[in-house]
């Protein structure tokens, strides 16, 4: 009872201590040349002729091992709550007044119209001078070319009008085919 009491006790006290260091004990070569490293319990003596050595259980630290690639992104977090509305902000200074603006007295119009060849033209009557629109059509089967209006000289000048012209006239008149030109007019 008593031996097994020692070898549990030199079991339990083993050759690696606490910190993680070995301890053995080193022969050196015998007549056949080897030599021998036995393990030595912790706290032991090594015999004579041999020299205690040490070592430990876990090697130094190695070199830091290259950066890994960088891994996926995640998902994208879900949406965060609405923010709050924003102050109105102030109101800004009144603009200039426009330009103003005087029209023709009144929209008393009248229709004036004038027949002639591949051209014609008629003018508004003085009391009446400013043109609104016109327009023009042909009394056979030539189409209108020329259409414009003729503008308002002015209290002194001529008054406003229409003309017109058959189209393509001035390369081929046409036969038999005359034109009728209007004009609105207005005081």
């Amino acid at each position: 009872m008593a031996g097994g009491t020692a070898a549990g006790a030199a079991i339990a006290a083993g050759p690696v201590d606490s910190s993680g260091v070995v301890h053995g004990c080193y022969y050196p070569a015998g007549k056949d040349g080897s030599s021998q490293v036995v393990m030595q319990n912790t706290g032991t003596t090594c015999p004579k002729d041999s020299t205690a050595i040490t070592w430990n259980q876990q090697g130094p630290q190695g070199p830091a091992g290259a950066a890994g690639p960088a891994g996926p992104a995640g998902p994208a977090g879900p949406p965060g709550p609405k923010g709050d509305t924003g102050a109105t902000a102030p109101a800004g200074p009144q603009g200039p007044a426009g330009p103003s603006t005087v029209g023709p007295d009144g929209l008393d119009t009248i229709i004036v119209q004038n027949s002639g060849g591949i051209t014609a033209a008629v003018n508004c009557p003085a009391d009446h001078p400013c043109v609104l629109g016109g327009g023009a059509q042909t009394d056979g089967g030539g189409a209108v070319g020329l259409s414009e209006s003729i503008p308002f000289q002015g209290a002194n000048g001529n008054p406003g009008g229409w003309a017109a012209e058959i189209e393509g006239s001035q390369v081929e008149p046409p036969q038999n085919d005359g034109i009728n030109v209007y004009a609105i007019c207005a005081k």
